[in-house]
């Protein structure tokens, strides 16, 4: 299974309404998607969960290191 199989918009969001994101609707816009998702959340001043970015990481087959242990 192919990455872009594994992570598309719509995925992204779920996992963030999972973690507890309520509002989603700047994220759905034309100009967001899978490559410039985590952006977005920065562009839009989200508070993510850890969780999250730990869930994408597993996702992706890759560590995840908190950034305070950084």
């Amino acid at each position: 299974m192919q990455i872009a199989d594994m992570l598309n918009k719509e995925s992204l969001i779920q996992s963030l309404k999972k973690h507890g994101v309520v509002d989603v609707a700047p994220l759905q816009a034309p100009d967001v998607n899978e490559q410039n998702f985590v952006f977005a959340l920065q562009r839009y001043k989200y508070a993510v969960h850890p969780d999250f970015f730990s869930e994408l990481a597993s996702r992706l087959g890759l560590p995840f290191m908190q950034g305070d242990l950084i």
